[in-house]
Protein backbone atom coordinates (compact mmCIF):
# COMPACT_ATOMS: atom_id res chain seq x y z
CA UNK A 1 0.00 0.00 0.00
CA UNK A 2 1.03 3.47 -1.14
CA UNK A 3 1.75 6.32 1.70
CA UNK A 4 -0.67 8.29 1.99
CA UNK A 5 0.00 11.82 1.10
CA UNK A 6 -0.89 14.42 4.16
CA UNK A 7 -1.74 17.16 1.74
CA UNK A 8 -4.41 15.11 -0.03
CA UNK A 9 -5.52 14.31 3.00
CA UNK A 10 -6.11 17.60 4.67
CA UNK A 11 -7.46 18.91 1.27
CA UNK A 12 -10.12 16.56 1.62
CA UNK A 13 -10.67 17.09 4.99
CA UNK A 14 -10.75 21.04 5.07
CA UNK A 15 -12.84 20.67 1.79
CA UNK A 16 -15.65 18.46 3.59
CA UNK A 17 -15.63 20.79 6.45
CA UNK A 18 -16.45 24.22 4.08
CA UNK A 19 -19.16 22.14 2.83
CA UNK A 20 -20.67 21.40 6.19
CA UNK A 21 -20.44 24.91 7.17
CA UNK A 22 -22.64 26.22 4.09
CA UNK A 23 -25.04 23.14 3.49
CA UNK A 24 -25.51 22.27 7.80
CA UNK A 25 -25.69 23.77 11.15
CA UNK A 26 -23.83 23.99 14.75
CA UNK A 27 -24.89 21.32 17.66
CA UNK A 28 -22.66 20.48 20.60
CA UNK A 29 -21.18 17.72 22.19
CA UNK A 30 -20.90 17.46 26.24
CA UNK A 31 -18.79 14.75 27.51
CA UNK A 32 -19.44 12.87 30.69
CA UNK A 33 -17.73 14.28 33.65
CA UNK A 34 -16.84 10.91 35.02
CA UNK A 35 -14.99 12.33 38.38
CA UNK A 36 -18.36 14.64 39.30
CA UNK A 37 -20.91 12.27 38.25
CA UNK A 38 -21.99 9.66 41.49
CA UNK A 39 -22.15 5.78 40.10
CA UNK A 40 -24.12 3.53 42.77
CA UNK A 41 -21.23 0.91 43.12
CA UNK A 42 -23.71 -2.06 43.21
CA UNK A 43 -26.03 -1.06 39.78
CA UNK A 44 -23.25 0.73 38.15
CA UNK A 45 -26.28 3.65 37.60
CA UNK A 46 -26.41 6.86 38.25
CA UNK A 47 -29.67 9.80 39.19
CA UNK A 48 -28.04 12.63 37.48
CA UNK A 49 -25.10 12.61 35.04
CA UNK A 50 -22.64 15.18 34.88
CA UNK A 51 -21.03 16.68 31.75
CA UNK A 52 -18.19 19.24 30.90
CA UNK A 53 -18.53 22.25 29.01
CA UNK A 54 -20.30 22.19 25.62
CA UNK A 55 -17.96 21.90 22.18
CA UNK A 56 -19.55 23.83 19.32
CA UNK A 57 -19.52 21.07 16.26
CA UNK A 58 -20.76 21.31 13.10
CA UNK A 59 -22.84 18.39 12.39
CA UNK A 60 -25.66 16.70 10.26
CA UNK A 61 -28.46 15.94 11.13
CA UNK A 62 -30.94 13.46 10.46
CA UNK A 63 -34.37 12.13 12.14
CA UNK A 64 -35.95 8.93 11.71
CA UNK A 65 -39.69 8.51 13.54
CA UNK A 66 -41.02 5.08 13.19
CA UNK A 67 -44.25 3.55 14.81
CA UNK A 68 -45.21 0.11 15.73
CA UNK A 69 -48.14 -1.54 14.15
CA UNK A 70 -49.16 -2.10 18.09
CA UNK A 71 -51.33 0.82 19.29
CA UNK A 72 -49.71 0.74 22.85
CA UNK A 73 -45.72 0.80 21.60
CA UNK A 74 -44.68 4.46 21.56
CA UNK A 75 -43.06 6.34 18.46
CA UNK A 76 -39.85 5.11 18.36
CA UNK A 77 -37.12 7.52 17.53
CA UNK A 78 -33.33 7.36 16.47
CA UNK A 79 -31.21 9.83 15.19
CA UNK A 80 -28.07 10.13 13.34
CA UNK A 81 -25.65 12.82 13.33
CA UNK A 82 -22.72 13.07 11.23
CA UNK A 83 -19.86 15.45 11.81
CA UNK A 84 -16.42 16.02 9.48
CA UNK A 85 -13.06 14.59 11.32
CA UNK A 86 -11.74 17.78 11.14
CA UNK A 87 -13.99 19.60 13.56
CA UNK A 88 -12.97 16.72 15.84
CA UNK A 89 -9.41 17.27 15.05
CA UNK A 90 -9.80 20.93 15.54
CA UNK A 91 -11.42 20.65 19.12
CA UNK A 92 -9.10 18.48 20.01
CA UNK A 93 -11.36 15.74 20.81
CA UNK A 94 -9.57 11.86 20.53
CA UNK A 95 -11.87 9.30 18.32
CA UNK A 96 -8.84 7.07 17.19
CA UNK A 97 -9.11 4.18 19.65
CA UNK A 98 -11.39 1.87 21.13
CA UNK A 99 -10.83 4.02 24.55
CA UNK A 100 -11.43 7.24 22.44
CA UNK A 101 -15.14 5.82 21.33
CA UNK A 102 -16.09 4.41 24.67
CA UNK A 103 -15.49 8.37 25.48
CA UNK A 104 -17.39 9.30 22.80
CA UNK A 105 -20.28 7.02 23.56
CA UNK A 106 -20.91 8.37 27.22
CA UNK A 107 -21.24 12.12 26.11
CA UNK A 108 -24.27 13.74 24.87
CA UNK A 109 -25.15 15.93 21.86
CA UNK A 110 -27.34 18.58 21.82
CA UNK A 111 -29.00 20.16 18.74
CA UNK A 112 -31.63 22.98 18.55
CA UNK A 113 -32.29 22.46 22.47
CA UNK A 114 -32.94 18.74 22.31
CA UNK A 115 -30.35 16.15 23.77
CA UNK A 116 -29.88 12.82 22.32
CA UNK A 117 -27.35 10.18 23.95
CA UNK A 118 -24.88 8.50 21.35
CA UNK A 119 -25.80 4.95 21.11
CA UNK A 120 -22.99 4.21 18.93
CA UNK A 121 -19.98 5.54 16.90
CA UNK A 122 -18.85 4.99 13.71
CA UNK A 123 -15.93 6.39 11.09
CA UNK A 124 -17.21 6.33 7.25
CA UNK A 125 -15.61 7.28 4.54
CA UNK A 126 -12.09 6.79 3.91
CA UNK A 127 -10.01 8.27 1.35
CA UNK A 128 -6.01 8.69 1.12
CA UNK A 129 -6.09 5.98 4.47
CA UNK A 130 -8.09 9.32 6.27
CA UNK A 131 -11.66 8.71 7.75
CA UNK A 132 -13.46 11.92 6.98
CA UNK A 133 -16.79 11.50 8.80
CA UNK A 134 -17.73 10.18 11.96
CA UNK A 135 -21.76 8.75 12.33
CA UNK A 136 -22.94 8.99 15.98
CA UNK A 137 -26.54 6.76 16.12
CA UNK A 138 -28.30 8.21 18.83
CA UNK A 139 -31.56 8.46 20.65
CA UNK A 140 -33.47 11.00 22.77
CA UNK A 141 -31.70 11.50 26.10
CA UNK A 142 -34.59 11.68 28.44
CA UNK A 143 -32.09 12.37 32.09
CA UNK A 144 -30.49 15.49 30.14
CA UNK A 145 -30.33 18.34 32.28
CA UNK A 146 -29.00 21.30 31.01
CA UNK A 147 -26.43 23.29 32.92
CA UNK A 148 -29.36 26.22 33.14
CA UNK A 149 -31.89 24.02 35.34
CA UNK A 150 -29.02 22.22 37.59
Amino acid sequence: MATPNLSVQNAFLSGLQIIYKELFQYGYIRFLNTASTEVDVVYGETNQKVYKPPIKILCHFVRNRSKDKDPVKETDEKVKIKVPIKELQDNGIPFETHNDLKVLRQAVIVFNGEAYQIDEVDTKSMVAGQFLVISFDCSPCDDYVDDAHS
